[in-house]
């Protein structure tokens, strides 16, 4: 049968009967999982943000200088993409390093902080769809089409002579 006891820091642990396994935690557990969760997806997620928006960047200065038809278009998707990436990469940053500072010092402050920063972590993951919902059209409506919301389109049946060319009624 195991024993649960509280930590320092007042949350629920199972006590290791192994000597190597305590000095494991108390030395090398909490950069681990520092690294883990945060630093590395932190910093892979900068590196790659960066130069997707680089390469847009790029994209849409090209096309204004070839005066290529459907630039405002490029533009408006690039500027949404840029505004999704950021979004998420600061609140990424914002809700995971205070947890991830924390645990790797070993700062003693009150349980309760702790309790919050670990609600934080997992805040972070419910947040990320709705700055997709937000800052993408296109992730709209493929949500709009998973519910069954998706308008249906307009489309004529073949032969139909309700309107002419000009937009007319010819009855009329």
């Amino acid at each position: 049968m195991v024993k649960l006891k509280k930590d320092e820091h007042g949350r629920w642990s199972c006590p290791s009967r192994n000597e190597n396994t305590q000095r494991y935690h108390a030395l090398f557990y909490k950069h681990y999982d520092a690294i883990v969760y945060s630093y590395l997806p932190l910093s892979s997620m900068l590196f790659f943000n960066v130069a997707i928006v680089w390469k847009l960047v790029a994209a849409k200065c090209r096309k204004k200088t070839e005066g290529a038809v459907g630039s405002t278009a490029l533009s408006k998707t690039s500027n949404s993409l840029t505004y999704m990436l950021i979004g998420t990469c600061l609140l990424f940053a914002l809700l995971t390093t205070p947890y991830a500072v924390m645990y790797r010092l070993g700062a003693e402050v009150a349980s309760y902080y702790f309790a919050l920063w670990y609600q934080l972590i997992y805040m972070n993951h419910s947040i990320n769809f709705f700055v997709y919902v937000i800052a993408n059209n296109r992730f709209r409506k493929e949500v709009a089409k998973l519910f069954g919301c998706d308008k249906p389109s307009k489309v004529e049946p073949e032969g139909s002579t309700a309107t002419t060319a000009a937009g007319t009624d010819p009855a009329k």
